[in-house]
């Protein structure tokens, strides 16, 4: 998520709706802020923040000004533990996302083989298409480790297959 945000772009993207209030009114006020925090960044980015810092200020800032907060909840809001994974569930929920499983990791990989790779060799392009894929099933992403491994294998794979694909087609003299 970028990290420079204007006036109007705060607005657009972070103002909070009436439904959402409801929402986040619902939680106590320790934690209010950081649900709205994680709801608004999951909402723009279909992933939840790593860290607090991940977090842009701005961002921050202004979901902490319609919910007449102070940042002081945030700096105290757990980012582990069983508070934040009930709420990265709710949110989940609300959206109708849920977790990656290692099935649905594995339909990735061949998603990426059959329908992406005739076109992209590039690991970055192969991510970025990967984590709108998961944003299309409204799967959220595993860590971007997972991710990584996710898309190199694919690579690999590839690649081990266009060699033997050549080698098959060499003579047994060459060969030898």
């Amino acid at each position: 998520m970028r990290r420079v945000w204007d006036t109007e772009a705060l607005v657009e993207q972070f103002t909070i709706l009436p439904q959402e209030q409801v929402l986040f009114e619902s939680k106590p006020e320790s934690n209010r802020l950081g649900f709205a925090v994680l709801f608004k960044f999951f909402q723009l980015e279909a992933r939840f923040p790593r860290t607090k810092r991940e977090a842009p200020r701005p961002m921050v800032s202004y979901l902490a000004r319609q919910l007449g907060l102070s940042l002081g909840p945030f700096r105290s809001y757990p980012f582990s533990g069983r508070t934040m994974e009930r709420h990265r569930a709710e949110i989940r929920s609300y959206f109708e996302f849920r977790e990656c499983s290692e099935a649905d990791q594995e339909s990735l990989k061949l998603w990426l083989s059959e329908q992406v790779l005739g076109s992209e060799y590039q690991a970055p392009k192969l991510t970025e298409r990967l984590y709108q894929h998961l944003r299309d099933l409204k799967l959220e992403p595993p860590a971007p480790g997972r991710v990584r491994r996710l898309v190199q294998s694919v690579l690999n794979q590839a690649e081990a297959l266009f060699c033997t694909r050549i080698w098959q087609q060499l003579s047994k003299s060459c060969c030898q």
